[in-house]
């Protein structure tokens, strides 16, 4: 893309950008949808949907773009309730599991209770992440002292500052946990020793003895999650997005045709959420695919036996 090609455009120009990606006669309608979602964010959509324009056996039209956005917006708005439930199962299951095996409330600052080099057998990638895990524990010493000692953003807190009964005392993990971006605490899980990462999964999963495998497996179930929650988030494109690699439980057999798609995503949520929450995300995602006037199968926005996918993910769970 040439310099010229990245000058300002105003609405009108923005209209007439958008028939490089659909189709339409009358200019209001879509000047009436780019002013409540922005030209960039517009194009993304449409740009998806050119790509499928051999599947469809034609350009795709304006109502087409339309509907495909009301179906992200559907499609965003349950993960991201979804994704809820796993963040706050997760703050959980690590304050709660770790802090009672060990007695210990404050592990989470103790550099003992992590593993630099993540026991990476290369030697490039165990540099890489002894030299990230100094940032990051310096980090997460930073932001302890910040939470505890900001008064104005956090004045529920006042016990652990000066007055305080707690006074100059650390935060134990079940405050802090409860503060920290979700970002943090699963990076901050990624460096455990293993044998906290494996209390977290014996206890939370039960069902089997968790090996390192799984452990490995898990941080990826969880980075999805967390990326996926802020694209929800940030209210973001979410049909036709590639994110982080999911790798498949080693009890599955070749039900993700890609480790880093929508499915991969529902993949992701169905290992870590519980039975009930579990059963109630396939049918709420059911719905919003029946009632919506895009032929998601044939876009490829999820496959078209991802239910029959599900429930074998489902029954291999923990």
């Amino acid at each position: 893309m040439s310099q010229q090609d990245n000058i300002p455009i105003n609405l009108e120009e923005q209209i007439n950008w958008m028939k490089k990606y659909v189709n339409f006669r009358q200019n209001k309608k879509m000047r009436e949808y780019l002013k409540c979602v922005g030209y960039f964010r517009a194009s993304r959509y449409g740009k998806y949907l050119l790509s499928h324009t051999m599947q469809l056996g034609r350009k795709p039209d304006h109502n087409l773009l339309f509907n495909l956005y009301r179906l992200d917006i559907e499609l965003r708005k349950l993960f991201f309730e979804y994704c809820q439930y796993i963040e706050i199962q997760t703050r959980t299951y690590l304050s709660d599991f770790i802090s009672l095996e060990l007695n210990n409330e404050l592990f989470y600052l103790d550099v003992n209770s992590y593993t630099p080099s993540k026991s990476e057998k290369s030697k490039i990638k165990k540099q890489k992440n002894q030299r990230y895990f100094q940032t990051m524990f310096e980090d997460l010493l930073e932001r302890e002292e910040k939470i505890r000692k900001n008064q104005k953003k956090y004045p529920e807190l006042a016990e652990y500052r000066k007055g305080g009964i707690r006074t100059n005392q650390k935060l134990p993990c079940w405050v802090y946990f409860s503060y920290a971006d979700f970002g943090n605490i699963c990076l901050m899980y990624s460096y455990l020793n293993m044998k906290y990462k494996k209390i977290v999964l014996n206890k939370g999963y039960i069902g089997r003895t968790h090996s390192k495998t799984d452990v490995e497996q898990y941080v990826t179930w969880l980075d999805a999650i967390k990326n996926l929650r802020n694209i929800c988030c940030h209210h973001n494109i979410l049909i036709g997005r590639t994110s982080s690699i999911v790798l498949e439980d080693r009890i599955d057999n070749g039900l993700l045709l890609s480790n880093s798609d929508l499915f991969s995503r529902v993949y992701a949520l169905n290992k870590l959420l519980h039975d009930k929450e579990r059963t109630k995300f396939k049918v709420a995602l059911s719905k919003i695919l029946l009632r919506s006037k895009v032929d998601w199968k044939l876009l490829e926005i999820l496959p078209s036996d991802w239910e029959s996918k599900y429930e074998i993910g489902r029954a291999s769970c923990r």
